[in-house]
């Protein structure tokens, strides 16, 4: 076979294939072709979304940042619309902690009616921080500190130790929270021991004034000692 004749079935194979690139008439190519095209379209698509989740928590924690304690509430309800608007593990647990430190803030200067119910609100955010496995570390041992303290002023001392207690784990080593837990743990068992009242010697007598004579008798007269005996005078010389 000669160069023109290689040269002519290079040129007819060639031509072949831009026919069936053209016209898609081979099936394998529009498999290829579709293949490519899902995969360019993920990776765009997947590009957005992350670029969108990345402007979504910046934007989160800017408006967080920015909550205001001006008016009484004012804070618990914008931290309260930001949490139900996320689902960041780590923008939740922060914003549920100062959800937290604000209504104990609130309770301090609340009527002793709602000073309660408000520390309740604020164990039950601070166990949402607890026992969500997604949460960051130092969070969870700062939820645990500040929920044994609330436990501490609802007088529900053994609730307060459990919380105390849970900062010993292992996850916990090297965050100064965990020392603060720890600290509040020896105070809480000088708190709980019984007070022992040891008897002492009995209290003595009340001595009074005396008792005045009764009207009509006559007070008894002093006792008159007799005279001292004088010495014999010696007879006249």
């Amino acid at each position: 076979m000669d160069a023109e004749t290689r040269h002519k079935l290079k040129t007819n194979e060639f031509g072949e294939a831009i026919e069936r690139l053209m016209t898609f008439s081979d099936p394998r190519l529009k498999y290829w072709l579709a293949g490519i095209i899902v995969v360019a379209l993920a990776l765009v698509g997947y590009r957005v979304w992350s670029w969108n989740q990345q402007s979504t928590r910046a934007l989160a924690w800017a408006e967080l940042a920015r909550v205001s304690t001006d008016a009484p509430g004012s804070a618990v309800a914008q931290l309260e619309t930001l949490i139900s608007g996320s689902s960041d593990a780590r923008f939740l647990a922060a914003a549920r902690l100062r959800l937290a430190n604000e209504l104990v803030q609130e309770a301090n200067i609340a009527p002793e009616a709602d000073r309660n119910q408000r520390l309740h609100q604020a164990a039950g955010v601070l166990k949402a921080i607890i026992s969500d496995a997604s949460a960051p570390a130092p969070l969870v041992a700062a939820a645990l500190l500040l929920n044994g303290t609330v436990q501490e002023s609802l007088r529900d001392l053994a609730a307060a130790r459990a919380a105390y207690e849970a900062l010993k784990e292992p996850r916990f080593d090297g965050i100064p929270t965990r020392s603060l837990g720890l600290q509040r743990l020896d105070s809480l068992a000088r708190i709980e021991r019984p007070v022992e009242f040891v008897p002492g010697l009995p209290p003595p007598p009340v001595v009074g004034p005396p008792e005045p004579e009764p009207a009509g008798r006559p007070a008894a007269a002093p006792p008159v000692e007799p005279p001292a005996s004088q010495p014999a005078e010696p007879p006249a010389p």
